[in-house]
């Protein structure tokens, strides 16, 4: 493996090191800061830096920013971006690295050391992993030679072509006084650099005699366009002052190259002092709010960059000239872009803007008076957002290429040709046109998505006759069709493949026009169907049951929907809290939560029930998995005596419902995730709570469930995860293997002391087990407790030894308020004082442990009224959340 252990440092100059340093807060950068950020440059570009960069980078290494945080910046600026995609594979990481460090192919054993160092540090997909496979290649080829490695090895004359590399790059950087318009520029060659020393004296002094336009050294100056260039890009670095500067000028070669310009005023058209360079980035300097670029200064150039706070307007741009929106600044941090303008010359019929990288950006401009078409493209890995799109009003096509997702805030699209705007949707990214806002606005035409894969998100605002066609692609489409639109006969609506969905609320359609869902699972909302409209939607299996954003009423009859299989109902659906009734539901329509809906009601009438043994099924499945509880609010399902919930199944969301159903009698509890369930209708028909077929923990609260005093209420929770039970009747409660909560409400308090009493209002719990818990909190005095065993006598009932336990403990001076335990018939009974007299009577509660129980490791909170079972309780048992 040719990885030599590194030459010692020999980063010497022959006169004083010059660094343009300004600002009195800012540190000194020393010869090993120069040096390691002259190391990246050389390592990850194959260049020496510029002037400017290495400035600014060494700069921030001496005021403490550490030199990871650098090397991930270069990877992630407009240059590292573009030598190591982010897609790239890790060997082709590897091996570019190679190139430019080496200037040669990696050997077959170094490549595969160094890939599986970068499997284990994360892979090349994290950021982090690539930037430590660097700086452990650096670090190894600047170390010591070792001994026993040949001179004439190849990992010799690695580490000393390095070495020879950075010392050069290092000496032409720092040569000169860094705020002059001879400022170098970065583009000073390497080719001809070796692993002889030699080679960097003979450099030197082509440098020392080299001139102060950005030629670069050992090549011949490019005079008038038309002499020898090198065939690898440049990069090139200037502020506006060096290049105004009387004789300066920057010429690229036949590769693409780059100027990097930063300014703090309007770049002019005159003089044309930039030529053969491709690509332009204007970066503005620190407070600088607003500027112009007049494109006509840069000859031969094909594509302008913004990454920039302030607005930039372009103007003057030519056919095929396009334009880029970046998410990144100079030094490769994200900022948010202000407003860009792109303005074409006059007889120019297209443009092209690209947004890139994760772009915020304001408002973006596309104009000219001759432009009939504009494309915007989305790319990098990260979504990309504008604030707004601008287009001039003779515009008829806009074509948005999503490469990655792409998104508008909530300003309307502006401009395009009246009623006469076709929008055209390509690519495999998402696309959000924004489900507030008018970007779909009276100048639509149509909405063409048949090439995009992602799915395009848009709310339709159009007049009468105005919007003809809506087509969707083969992702997940979102489209609202708003009041005012009318669609007039012969428009065509098809959302195509994917499981789309159609919102709104009740668009108008002309005679024959329909609203083909397509292919895949499609949802209509009800709100977007009316008595009369309801028929046109076609090829639909699901109903949308959300409320709309406002929360207005909503009842929607299923007996309208003629013409599509509805199959289901849906609940969530990107709406937030409203109240639907939906009627004629059939039992068979499972409702199925995939939305949170806090705080709405949603009401569903059956057609069919026969009042006697009617089964309905809630399931939850989210439609985006999240660590966001999934509250469905309260859903009435009246009339129904037997109801399945289903928590799901899809990783990370935890689940709420509040039941409203006055015929319930048993609710059957399953899935893989908790849930919280709570009762809004008073009954007195339920008597089964089944969660055993439920493993994720469940969260309970019986109250408005009025138990029959003889029959009670039988609960049973997971049988695996800990469960979090609020009684509030008689009740025989079944906890799990996790660590359960029993909490008694207040309305279990006794009448009085009776035999009676206590029957109507005894919890009766199995598998009290080690972590569980009995909580009398809610309904306990101000002051703690202390448990007291008390040993009954024969003919003793509850009631008696309760009695009995509670006098006896105040008779022996421990605290008035406290637990009481006894054991009788086989059981295992605790009393809780909850009036703090000493005595039993009204007002306390008895509960009763199935079982002989070991209660002698329980352990009494002083201040909450609380005893668990302490009994080899493990460390790791996690208690469920409480109820709210």
């Amino acid at each position: 493996m040719h990885f030599l252990r590194e030459m010692p440092s020999i980063l010497r100059r022959d006169g004083p090191f010059h660094l343009a340093l300004r600002s009195s807060s800012m540190a000194q950068p020393t010869d090993l800061d120069i040096a390691s950020i002259t190391r990246l440059y050389v390592g990850y570009f194959g260049r020496t830096p510029d002037s400017a960069g290495l400035t600014f980078w060494a700069t921030a290494l001496a005021d403490g920013a550490s030199l990871e945080s650098i090397s991930q910046s270069f990877l992630l600026a407009p240059e590292g971006e573009a030598r190591y995609p982010a897609t790239q594979s890790a060997t082709a990481f590897v091996e570019a690295f190679y190139e430019s460090t080496f200037g040669r192919a990696a050997d077959a054993d170094g490549l595969a050391f160094w890939l599986a160092v970068l499997e284990a540090a994360g892979g090349v997909e994290s950021t982090a992993a690539r930037t430590l496979l660097v700086s452990k290649i650096t670090d190894l080829i600047t170390a010591p030679l070792p001994d026993d490695l040949p001179a004439d090895s190849q990992a010799a004359l690695d580490r000393a072509l390095f070495a020879n590399k950075v010392e050069y790059s290092v000496y032409v950087a720092t040569k000169t006084d860094l705020t002059g318009p001879d400022a170098p520029a970065g583009n000073f060659s390497l080719t001809k650099i070796t692993a002889d020393p030699t080679s960097v004296t003979e450099q030197k002094t082509a440098a020392d005699t080299a001139q102060s336009n950005g030629t670069p050294i050992g090549q011949t100056p490019t005079t008038g366009g038309g002499a020898t260039t090198p065939d690898q890009p440049l990069t090139f670095t200037r502020t506006y002052a060096q290049l105004s500067a009387p004789g300066a000028s920057v010429v690229g070669g036949t590769a693409s190259d780059t100027l990097w310009l930063t300014t703090d005023q309007d770049v002019t058209g005159t003089p044309a002092n930039v030529q053969n360079v491709e690509r332009i980035g204007i970066y503005t300097s620190l407070g600088v709010e607003v500027i112009s670029v007049n494109t006509a200064r840069f000859v031969g150039a094909q594509n302008f960059i913004v990454g920039s706070t302030a607005d930039v307007f372009f103007t003057g741009l030519a056919a095929g000239q396009t334009g880029l929106v970046d998410s990144k600044n100079f030094g490769g941090n994200n900022i948010a872009n202000g407003h860009t303008s792109f303005a074409y010359a006059e007889g120019v019929t297209s443009g092209a803007v690209t947004v890139s990288r994760g772009v915020t950006a304001g408002k973006v401009s596309i104009t000219g008076e001759s432009l009939s078409s504009v494309t915007l493209t989305s790319n990098g890995f990260a979504a990309n957002k504008l604030s707004g799109l601008a287009l001039s009003d003779q515009v008829t096509t806009l074509t948005i290429n999503a490469l990655s997702s792409f998104a508008v805030g909530s300003a309307p699209l502006t401009g395009g040709a009246s009623h006469d705007l076709a929008v055209i949707v390509t690519g495999a990214g998402r696309v959000d046109l924004g489900l507030n806002s008018a970007f779909l606005n009276a100048n639509i035409n149509s909405l063409d998505a048949t090439g995009n894969t992602g799915g395009v998100v848009g709310r339709v605002s159009g007049q009468v006759g105005q919007i003809t066609t809506v087509l969707g692609g083969s992702g997940h489409d979102d489209i609202r069709l708003t009041t005012n639109t009318t669609f007039i006969a012969g428009s065509v609506i098809d959302l195509g493949a994917g499981n789309d969905y159609v919102g709104g609320s009740g668009a108008i359609f002309g005679s024959g026009v329909t609203v083909d869902g397509g292919d895949g699972f499609d949802s209509v909302s009800a709100y977007a169907m009316t008595a009369t409209n309801a028929a046109a939607f076609v090829n639909f299996e699901r109903v949308s049951v959300a409320g709309d954003q406002v929360g207005n009423a909503k009842t929607v009859d299923l007996d309208w929907v003629v013409n599509s299989e509805i199959g289901s109902l849906g609940l969530g659906g990107g709406d937030s809290a409203g109240g639907v009734t939906a009627i004629h539901v059939d039992l068979t329509q499972a409702l199925n939560v995939t939305g949170t809906t806090a705080g709405g009601v949603t009401t569903l009438v059956f057609r069919d029930v026969s009042g006697e043994n009617d089964g309905y099924s809630i399931v939850f499945n989210p439609t985006t998995p999240s660590s966001v509880a999934l509250n469905a609010g309260t859903v009435s399902v009246e009339g129904v005596e037997t109801l399945n919930l289903n928590s799901g199944s899809t990783t990370g969301n935890t689940t709420e419902i509040a039941i409203a159903d006055a015929a319930l009698q048993t609710l059957n509890i399953a899935g893989s995730f908790p849930i919280k369930v709570s009762f809004t209708t008073e009954t007195t028909a339920t008597s089964l709570i089944d969660a055993s077929g439920l493993t994720g923990s469940l969260v309970l609260d019986t109250s408005n469930l009025v138990a029959d005093a003889e029959v009670g209420l039988t609960v049973t929770g997971s049988a695996t995860a800990a469960n979090y039970l609020s009684i509030a009747q008689r009740a025989f409660v079944s906890g799990g293997s996790g660590a359960d909560i029993f909490l008694l409400k207040s309305s279990l308090q006794l009448a009085d002391s009776a035999d009676e009493s206590i029957d109507a209002n005894l919890v009766s719990i199995t598998n009290f087990g080690q972590g569980d818990q009995i909580n009398v909190g809610n309904i306990l005095g101000s002051t703690g407790t202390t448990l007291f065993s008390y040993t009954t006598s024969n003919g003793q009932t509850i009631s008696s030894a309760a009695i009995a336990a509670i006098a006896t403990a105040a008779a022996q001076g421990t605290a008035a308020q406290e637990f009481a335990t006894f054991q009788l018939d086989g059981n295992t009974y605790v009393a809780a004082d909850i009036n703090s007299d000493g005595t039993f009577d009204a007002g306390d509660v008895v509960v009763e442990l199935i079982g002989l129980i070991n209660l002698s490791n329980v352990f009494v909170n002083v201040a909450q009224g609380t005893l668990t079972n302490n009994l080899a309780l493990p460390s790791n048992i996690v208690l469920p959340p409480q109820m709210a």
